[in-house]
């Protein structure tokens, strides 16, 4: 199996326990990473926050939240690896852990682990060095442990409501903005935008499926992940005009605009990135049908 040479991001940035979150969200903005690495005074890898974390507890405790410690959001003990493994190992752990980015550390003289860099899911995707099944069973892994911690950290059942609320207003906003894009009947609209999205991502390469289904509102993640792996390339725009005639009875000019709307509506949902990389994955036909009107880079409707 391959080494872990080629995957690892050298360019990490480490903060102390003590530093406020204020400042780690500086941190991430001015050097363009979506996560830092905590250590002790010694130096010691003692935990990971990422840009999700830092959202998490800015929306849970809204007031002075910026000025807490690191330590008080980060994940503590994260998992890590060795220089020297493999890039399977690396994947068993994602999966394994329900986690998207592992540090890479490495022996200094005095015997002191230093960390060296980070493994991420993304590249791992990107390189293709696992198939469509271990990166379904990582993401879903990585959905479990979301809610798992949520749950089980502490006894706060407002806080838990109030997640799952937010949970549900983001899947909520989520099929009104493709409805009045797509001008989707009120009976149809999670159907029809269920659909729609099905064919996108059947439509892509499971590596840029997996990337895109993680940018989605945690309550339609696990159905597209039970999808065969893409590309399947009888999907157009023509055909999936024809589908929605046939399968939900509409007109053909009603389903064309259901179509086109279902595109526009994903520039204003998911991030411009995200958009550009759909786009680079699609024939023209489908790249056509993107308006503008995106969000602005890294803001997306995962929760």
């Amino acid at each position: 199996m391959a080494s872990i040479d080629s995957y690892i991001h050298r360019k990490i940035v480490i903060l102390h326990q003590q530093t406020l979150a204020r400042q780690a969200a500086r941190a991430m903005c001015e050097q363009n990473v979506g996560c830092v690495l905590v250590s002790n005074v010694k130096g010691e890898l003692v935990g990971i926050v990422t840009d999700r974390d830092l959202a998490c507890a800015m929306s849970t405790s809204p007031v002075g939240a910026e000025d807490v410690p690191i330590s008080e959001i980060m994940t503590p003990n994260p998992d890590s690896v060795d220089v020297s493994v493999d890039i399977e190992r690396v994947a068993r752990m994602m999966e394994e852990s329900g986690i998207r980015r592992v540090p890479v550390v490495e022996q200094t003289a005095d015997g002191r682990p230093r960390c060296v860099g980070l493994v991420t899911l993304d590249d791992i995707i990107a390189s293709q060095a696992i198939d469509y099944d271990r990166v379904a069973r990582i993401v879903r892994a990585q959905i479990r442990r979301k809610w798992v911690k949520h749950y089980w950290k502490g006894a706060d059942m407002l806080a838990q409501s109030r997640s799952e609320a937010r949970r549900e207003q983001t899947l909520n906003h989520f099929y009104k903005t493709v409805s009045e894009h797509a001008k989707i009947p009120a009976p149809f609209s999670n159907q029809v935008t269920q659909f729609l999205m099905g064919c996108l991502i059947r439509r892509l390469h499971y590596t840029g499926a997996a990337k895109f289904v993680a940018q989605l509102p945690g309550g339609m993640q696990e159905e597209l992940l039970d999808l065969p792996a893409g590309p399947d390339r009888k999907i157009s725009p023509m055909w999936m005009r024809q589908q929605i005639v046939d399968r939900f009875g509409f007109s053909d000019q009603t389903s064309a605009s259901m179509v086109s709307g279902f595109f526009e509506a994903l520039t204003r949902l998911i991030s411009r990135d995200e958009i550009e990389n759909l786009k680079a994955q699609l024939p023209e036909e489908f790249r056509a049908l993107f308006k503008s009107g995106a969000p602005k880079p890294g803001q997306t409707l995962a929760a």
